[in-house]
C-alpha cells in the first residue's frame, strides 16, 4: 500500500515555482492528457513533468487553439484507421509549438486548484476542475525526488514515485 501524505497549497505552489524558467523539453499527448517534461525527455533520471487531465485548453496569441475534447475521437468516425490517426496526430501538431518554450508563470486557483501555466510566445494552458468529486485534475511527477503530486477538487496529496508510479508511455 502506498503512503500518501496531504500538502498545502503552499508546498504545492513552491514546488510548481521551481519549473518557472525552464524549458519544456517533450511534449506528449496521451489519449485525451496533456503531459509537459521538463530536465528531460520521458525515462531520463531527472524528467519532472506535469500530467494534465481534462478539461484543459491550449492557447496561442490570444486564441484557443486546441482543447481536451477535441482529442476525443472515435475511429468508428473515420472511413479507415489511417484516417482515423492521421487526423488524431493532426489535433496533436496543434500544440507542438510548446516543445522548447520556456514556462513563464504559473497559477494555481487557491478555492478550486485549477492550473494556468504561462509560456515564452503567448502560450496558455489551463486546466479545469470539472467537479467537486473530481479525483485528480492534475498531477506533477519528479523522478528526481521520487515524489508524485496529485492535485483534485479541493485535495492535493503526495505519494512516493515508486509505490505509484504513472503510465510507463512507449514512445
Amino acid at each position: 500500500m502506498s503512503e500518501q501524505n496531504d500538502i498545502g497549497i503552499n508546498d504545492l505552489i513552491s514546488k510548481l515555482k521551481r519549473l518557472e524558467n525552464q524549458q519544456v523539453i517533450y511534449r506528449r499527448i496521451a489519449a485525451d492528457e496533456l503531459i509537459l517534461y521538463f530536465y528531460g525527455e520521458p525515462g531520463d533520471q531527472d524528467v519532472v513533468s506535469i500530467w494534465i487531465s481534462p478539461p484543459w485548453r491550449y492557447e496561442h496569441n490570444d486564441k484557443i487553439v486546441l482543447g481536451s475534447f477535441d482529442l476525443i475521437i472515435q475511429p468508428e468516425d473515420y472511413p479507415s484507421k489511417t484516417a482515423y490517426t492521421t487526423e488524431f496526430e493532426r489535433l496533436c501538431s496543434l500544440s507542438n509549438a510548446l516543445k522548447g518554450s520556456l514556462l513563464n508563470n504559473v497559477q494555481i486557483d487557491k478555492t478550486s486548484l485549477d492550473l494556468t501555466l504561462e509560456l515564452s510566445d503567448e502560450q496558455i494552458i489551463r486546466s479545469f476542475c470539472r467537479s467537486p468529486l473530481d479525483q485528480e485534475s492534475w498531477s506533477i511527477v519528479d523522478v528526481r525526488d521520487n515524489i508524485v503530486i496529485e492535485v483534485g477538487a479541493g485535495t492535493i496529496s503526495e505519494n512516493s514515485y515508486e509505490t505509484k508510479p504513472r503510465l510507463k508511455l512507449v514512445e
